[in-house]
């Protein structure tokens, strides 16, 4: 990597960095640059002003096997299922796609 050239620094040369005796016209990030809590859904004043209140996931748990724990709740356009095995700590998560919402929980074998 080569020196800087003070005489190119002027002209971006430091690459975007400020050249000696440059000054930033830029002011400094302020709380107004904060979002607006009504315009973010993970605030409760985002709800209010909508007049209703933040959605609640209702799971249901299913019925399984091998120490598996598996649980599902309705979403738009099917159910979101989460899956887990405690005592390994492992497990997921899926969309079942179920428009209709048919699905019973129970598994397919064949």
């Amino acid at each position: 990597m080569g020196a800087i050239d003070p005489e190119n620094a002027a002209e971006g040369g430091l690459g975007g960095l400020l050249a000696r005796g440059e000054v930033c016209d830029h002011p400094p990030a302020t709380m107004s640059d904060q979002p607006d809590p009504v315009l973010d859904p993970n605030n409760e004043a985002y709800w209010k002003e909508r007049g209703t209140t933040r959605p609640k996931l209702v799971w249901e748990k299913l019925s399984s096997s091998n120490n598996i724990e598996a649980y599902r709740t309705k979403v738009p356009g099917g159910w979101f299922v989460y899956v887990l095995q405690e005592y390994r700590d492992t497990g997921g998560c899926f969309f079942y796609a179920d428009p209709a919402h048919r699905w019973d929980g129970a598994g397919y074998h064949g």
